[in-house]
């Protein structure tokens, strides 16, 4: 497990007024997941032992060599209105059933006013897309060459499925307030878990 960024990082700004940080929250939501998965019997390592430490996105994604999942925990930015988790997988496939249901488990805590959604993003060209079901013709299967997020490159490379999961998005106020919330958080690890 990755807590998504180190220090103070990507403020969450509510009426001009900085209510936290990814970073804080990321790190928070790590802790108490890993937790309930160490607890649930499921052994666990993390690619970080404080939240100032800030290896490379490779390395982090590497140290997952071995394990079953690569899992990075974030919350998006974007427009304010935006309000879904997206789980972030490998291009090749490899985690896309895992993600959707890792997207669908922070839908259904956080009541999201958006579905969860996959997203495959390309290192060469930058292209992405998005899958929301199933039922899409690239779910499941290699959608590009090379995965654009080096922590999911890493785990790749070690062939381990990754998922980058968006918590919501942060740039919309109500989810900002939603994840500083030290319960609301560990809802969130619980339903992850």
């Amino acid at each position: 497990i990755d807590a998504g960024h180190a220090g103070k990082t990507n403020p969450y700004v509510v009426n001009g007024k900085t209510i936290g940080w990814e970073s804080e929250m990321a790190w928070s939501l790590h802790t108490k997941l890993v937790r309930y998965l160490t607890d649930s019997g499921v052994e666990v390592i993390t690619t970080r032992n404080s939240i100032s430490e800030d290896p490379a996105l490779l390395t982090r994604g590497k140290k997952a060599e071995g394990c079953d999942l690569f899992l990075s925990l974030h919350s998006n930015a974007g427009v304010e209105t935006a309000d879904y988790p997206l789980a972030v997988c490998s291009v090749n496939g490899s985690a896309d059933s895992i993600g959707l249901k890792l997207a669908k488990a922070v839908e259904t805590v956080m009541k999201t006013r958006q579905s969860g959604k996959i997203w495959k993003r390309d290192y060469q060209t930058g292209d992405a897309m998005v899958i929301d079901s199933t039922q899409h013709p690239n779910f499941g299967k290699r959608a590009y060459n090379t995965d654009y997020y080096g922590v999911i490159r890493g785990a790749n490379q070690v062939g381990v499925p990754g998922v980058l999961l968006e918590c919501s998005f942060h740039s919309n106020p109500a989810m900002a307030q939603w994840l500083i919330v030290d319960s609301n958080l560990d809802k969130l690890a619980k339903g992850i878990a």
